[in-house]
């Protein structure tokens, strides 16, 4: 087996099952990159998720992080994929919780365990 055969199959499995859970717990749930709907993966509009949809998502992924396109993703471009991220979830956070707007969350402003809910 090729290292891309190899590598890719991990990007659909991953995104096979992250597509899954994000939907399965709804839009709100996951970050920008993996908010897909069924609409968005189902692109014949067949009513169902095809494998080679889910691997045509999966190699659209895979290119939107694989800047220098050549089909291979550097650790410069995984690091790069990972703050964008991580930038994403700190802005909900803070869109979330920060109640008096000062672009900071204070400890009484965090949620108790029982408050948090990904609806």
């Amino acid at each position: 087996m090729t290292y891309r055969v190899f590598i890719t199959g991990i990007l659909v499995a991953g995104l096979a099952v992250s597509a899954t859970s994000a939907l399965a717990k709804g839009p709100r749930f996951g970050h920008a990159a993996l908010q897909m709907d069924f609409e968005t993966l189902d692109t014949d509009q067949s009513g169902e998720v095809s494998q080679e949809e889910m691997k045509a998502a999966a190699e659209t992924r895979f290119k939107g992080v694989d800047t220098d396109g050549d089909g291979k993703l550097s650790q410069a471009e995984l690091v790069t994929a990972a703050q964008a991220r991580a930038e994403d979830h700190a802005a909900r956070m803070l869109d979330r919780f920060d109640a008096d707007g000062d672009g900071a969350i204070s400890a009484s402003e965090l949620p108790k365990p029982s408050e948090l809910r990904m609806n």
